[in-house]
C-alpha cells in the first residue's frame, strides 16, 4: 500500500470520527458560534506548529505569496472554514453527523457544476443524471422514509453550508498551483476564525468567548487539522480521483459510529439512501478523470 493511500485512509478516518465528535460538541454548548470558534482556533494553533516544523527552514520562502492570490486564499478561508463550518454546526444542532458528512459528498458535484460554469470545464450527461440521484437520495436520508416533505431546518443549514463550500474549491483550484497546501491551510484557519468573529460580533458580541474551551473542541479542531493535512498529502502522491474515492468512507464510518456510540437510530431507507450518494459519488469522481 503506497504512502498516498495511507494519507487518503488517514482522511476519510478524521472525516468520518469528526463528523460524531461535532455532533457532541455543539451539543455541549449553548451556541454553535462558540464552538465554531473554538474549534477553528484549536485547528489554526496545530497548523501553525505543524507547518513550522514541517517545513522549518523554507517557511519564509512558502510566505511569499503572489498579490493576485491573496484574493483566492482569503476567500477560500471564509467560505470554507468560516461560513461553511458555521452553517454545518448550526446544523448539526438538529441534524446528524452522518447528514453532515453525506452532504460534503454532494460538494463534490457542486464544484463541478462551478467549474462547468466558471471555469468552463465540460460535465457529460451522465453526470447529471447522477446529481440528480445525489439529491433525491439525500433527501430521503434527511427525511427517513420515501415521500416529499420539507427537508429538516438543521439539514436545510448543512446544505447551505455545502454551497460555500464548492465555491471554496474553486478558489482552492485557482490557489493550488502557486501557494503550498499547508500555507494555504493556515491563511484558511485564520480568516475562518475571522469570519466566525464578526459573525459573533453581529448576534452574539458578549457570548462568544464566554464559555470555557471543551474537550470536544480541541478533539474537532485536531480532526479538521488532520483532514486538510492528510489531504494535501494524498493528493501529492495520487490522483484526486483516487483520494476522493477513498474519503467516501468517511460517512459510513460516522454512520457506524453515531448508530454505536450514540444510539443514533437509521431507517432503512436512510441507510440505503446513504450507500446511493455514496456509490453516486463514487461514479462522479471517476467521470472527472474520463
Amino acid at each position: 500500500m503506497s504512502l498516498g493511500v495511507i494519507y487518503a485512509f488517514l482522511t476519510a478516518i478524521c472525516f468520518g470520527i469528526t463528523g460524531v465528535i461535532d455532533k457532541i460538541g455543539v451539543s455541549s454548548v449553548n451556541s454553535p458560534l462558540v464552538y465554531s470558534l473554538q474549534s477553528l482556533l484549536v485547528a489554526l494553533i496545530i497548523t501553525t506548529l505543524l507547518t513550522v516544523i514541517h517545513l522549518n527552514k523554507l517557511l519564509r520562502k512558502y510566505l511569499r505569496i503572489p498579490r493576485e492570490i491573496w484574493l483566492y486564499i482569503i476567500m477560500v478561508g471564509v467560505l470554507a472554514s468560516g461560513l461553511f463550518v458555521y452553517f454545518r454546526f448550526m446544523g448539526l444542532v438538529e441534524s446528524t453527523g452522518t447528514f453532515a458528512n453525506l452532504s460534503q459528498i454532494m460538494t463534490t458535484s457542486l464544484t463541478a457544476i462551478l467549474a462547468w460554469k466558471f471555469l468552463r470545464e465540460k460535465l457529460p450527461i451522465i453526470f447529471w443524471i447522477l446529481f440528480t440521484i445525489i439529491i433525491i437520495s439525500t433527501l430521503f436520508v434527511s427525511i427517513g422514509e420515501i415521500k416529499l416533505v420539507a427537508i429538516s431546518r438543521g439539514d436545510l443549514f448543512i446544505l447551505v453550508g455545502t454551497l460555500f463550500l464548492a465555491a471554496a474549491n474553486i478558489f482552492s483550484k485557482l490557489a493550488a498551483e502557486k501557494v503550498h497546501p499547508m500555507v494555504i491551510a493556515i491563511v484558511r484557519f485564520v480568516f475562518g476564525v475571522l469570519t466566525i468573529v464578526i459573525i459573533g460580533g453581529l448576534f452574539n458580541p458578549i457570548g462568544l468567548f464566554s464559555q470555557p474551551i471543551t474537550i470536544w473542541a480541541v478533539l474537532s479542531g485536531l480532526l479538521w487539522t488532520g483532514s486538510v493535512i492528510f489531504f494535501n498529502f494524498a493528493l501529492q502522491r495520487i490522483s484526486v480521483t483516487a483520494t476522493t474515492s477513498i474519503l467516501m468512507l468517511g460517512p459510513i464510518l460516522t454512520l457506524v459510529l453515531e448508530s454505536v456510540y450514540l444510539k443514533q437510530s437509521f431507517t432503512q431507507v436512510q441507510i440505503f439512501a446513504a450507500i446511493i450518494v455514496v456509490c453516486c459519488g463514487l461514479f462522479i469522481t471517476r467521470l472527472k478523470t474520463s
